[in-house]
């Protein structure tokens, strides 16, 4: 990751070394940073967690390196971070080195990208529902012909003419090759009507 993206420090219940890019995570300078307790950084939702994996990581156990967690600016936001955190050792004691990286834009295209896959899970059930209307046969192929979506005569069709169903890949139709019924139709049968 650049360096710019990522801050390091070193913690014994206190934050005891930061570089400088920390600054520009937490607004925060580090003048006033360090020797404060890094419970004081961590945002209020994820404080149990932290201090949990703190304590069990300086106890011995085997924690996660490598997690998501939050904390928070001088402003009072919250900060999406990843952290990993490894022992080591600080003026002749254990201690934590965390790399905290932000990841505050790769969490809003997770969420946009989850609240756009829900719109377009509520745009299909909308064709579904339109689709099943129609009374006759209608099919809707991949580009690999695999059937993603019939109407409820469409499946009896398939079934009947095909010996296929959803999720099939469809290679011919009442006994004629798929690609032969796939094709445009000709010229002259196609209208087009002027504005």
């Amino acid at each position: 990751y650049p360096l710019r993206r990522q801050r390091q420090m070193c913690i014994r219940d206190r934050l005891r070394y930061a570089n400088r890019y920390l600054i520009h995570i937490t607004g925060i300078p580090l003048e006033v940073s360090i020797n404060h307790p890094f419970t004081e950084f961590i945002h209020p939702d994820e404080l149990l967690k932290v201090t949990d994996y703190y304590q069990r990581r300086m106890a011995g156990e085997a924690i996660p390196q490598i997690y998501e967690s939050a904390i928070k600016h001088r402003e009072g936001h919250k900060i999406a971070i990843e952290l990993n955190v490894s022992l080591t050792t600080y003026q002749g004691e254990p201690a934590e080195l965390v790399v905290i990286r932000d990841i505050t834009e790769r969490k809003h295209a997770e969420e946009e990208r989850a609240r756009l896959l829900m719109e377009l899970q509520e745009y299909a059930q909308r064709v579904q529902q339109i689709v099943n209307t129609v009374p006759e046969g209608v099919v809707l192929l991949d580009v690999n012909l695999c059937v993603v979506l019939a109407n409820p005569m469409a499946v009896d069709n398939l079934r009947t003419l095909a010996d296929a169903q959803a999720g099939d890949r469809l290679t011919h139709l009442g006994g004629r090759p798929l690609d032969k019924l796939l094709t445009s139709p000709p010229l002259s049968l196609i209208h087009i009507s002027e504005p």
